[in-house]
């Protein structure tokens, strides 16, 4: 519709208001004479004869040849003009490699996301350890400087500490308390103005202490006092060394911290550079392969490169024989409960399938029925696909995924119920040589 409108001098966003739309207008003869040059190219391309293969064209975003992908388009549209472009041979072409840019573009974006997904948790495990050392050498330096301010105030403490035991021990409850000496604390008594807080019901009180300012530099002498708890229960000296120890047990928390942050960082690398490594190695997108007729079913390539198909259920023994074994194949089955129809594809209808091939067959046939729950060793069977038939005797029924054998059943020998798990690997064009005549068929030496 754009490149309609800019074929006939219509702006793609150009409002309705003003637009002349009668029947003999000139500006509505040139877009419907648009649209109908549109409605031509597609009904052109829609009704192409002969296998006439329709062309395409990738779009960039800018004129230069080395832009991003933006479009893509069957035929050149004026809205894309000025813009470099690619062109293709057929649009499925075009579709592919504009869809291929993108998915490189998608993963490429992945890739730079993951990439600082690995460093940021780097940087995130080296900002929790720095904030965790952080807070516990304050934390230190906090305990030391109120040991430091009980010792410098040793008698003040003291006095404050003998003060509240006393008023508590007449019986003064704590609210009286806490009142007095806010009262106290007015009148201008030294011991009351110390006390910040009370908190007894942790047998604590909080106290304002600094350092004598004949112990300051001249710039320390302005600096706001320290709020200080004490214990109730010893004197000034006891609270200080109190303080000295918490200080020490910080300062080795803290070391242990520097240690363990050292290797768990180290740690984080250690994973980040694996984590880059897996996100640097190179994506590509490759082909979906192709999935084989047989894929459905339960198959193996037999010692002989012959491929033995054998059915899952009913329903798909019903489709082998109908649909898939043709003639010069080779039709096996067991006389026992729960054998699933086998069928060996034979690719050389001037051959007949080896004796190995057929052995391998009938093994699985038999591994593959309630034999090998009940451990018992027996035959499977095989015949041609003429000799199979769905058609039953006068007055019988059979089964889907049942059939009629006429003729002679050519018994196999008995074998071990024994089974194993195969890997088949994709070798690249190029090594096909390397491979020639493996998995040949063994000829019995006369």
């Amino acid at each position: 519709v754009e490149h309609a409108l800019l074929g006939a001098g219509i702006e793609a966003k150009a409002k309705l208001l003003g637009f002349d739309a009668s029947a003999g207008s000139e500006r509505m003869g040139a877009l419907l004479g648009a649209l109908r040059e549109v409605d031509g190219v597609i009904d052109g391309l829609m009704t192409a004869e002969g296998g006439v293969m329709v062309p395409g064209i990738v779009i960039r975003k800018g004129p230069q040849e080395d832009s991003p992908y933006d479009d893509f388009s069957p035929i050149e549209l004026r809205q894309f003009a000025g813009r470099a472009t690619e062109r293709f041979e057929s649009l499925d072409k075009a579709m592919d490699a504009y869809f291929t840019v993108a998915e490189d573009q998608k993963l490429e974006a992945q890739k730079i996301q993951q990439q600082k997904a690995a460093i940021s948790k780097v940087e995130r495990v080296k900002k929790g350890h720095e904030a965790s050392i952080k807070a516990l050498k304050d934390e230190e330096e906090s305990n030391m400087n109120k040991a430091m301010l009980i010792e410098a105030n040793l008698q003040d403490v003291d006095n404050a500490i003998l003060v509240t035991n006393s008023l508590l021990g007449q019986g003064m409850d704590w609210t009286s308390l806490k009142k007095m000496v806010k009262a106290e604390a007015r009148k201008g008594n030294p011991v009351a103005q110390q006390i910040h807080q009370l908190k007894l019901a942790t047998n604590q009180i909080t106290l304002m202490l600094t350092f004598g300012l004949d112990c300051l530099e001249e710039e320390q002498q302005t600096l706001p006092v320290t709020l200080v708890d004490v214990d109730l229960g010893t004197n000034a000296y006891t609270n200080a060394r109190n303080y000295y120890s918490s200080k020490k047990k910080m300062a080795l928390k803290a070391d242990k911290t520097e240690a363990s942050a050292d290797k768990a960082i180290k740690g984080a690398a250690r994973k980040a550079k694996e984590e880059l490594k897996r996100v640097d190695t190179k994506s590509s997108i490759q082909a979906i392969r192709k999935v084989h007729w047989f894929e459905k079913f339960i198959w193996f390539i037999s010692s002989e490169n012959y491929l033995v198909v054998c059915g899952r259920d009913a329903q798909q023994n019903e489709l082998l024989v109908k649909r898939y074994m043709d003639k010069g194949d080779i039709y096996l089955h067991a006389d026992i409960h729960g054998a699933a129809t086998h069928i060996i594809k034979n690719n050389n209808k001037e051959e007949p399938v080896p004796p190995l091939t057929l052995a391998q067959a009938g093994l699985s046939c038999v591994c593959r029925s309630n034999a090998w729950e009940a451990r018992m060793v027996t035959s499977a069977y095989w015949v041609y696909p003429e000799q199979v038939s769905k058609s039953a005797p006068t007055g019988e029924y059979l089964t889907t995924g049942s059939f009629m054998i006429r003729g002679k059943k050519n018994f196999l020998p008995p074998n071990p119920l024994v089974m194993g798990f195969g890997l088949l690997f994709r070798i690249d064009e190029s090594c096909v040589a390397n491979h020639v005549g493996e998995r040949r068929v063994r000829r019995r030496v006369r």
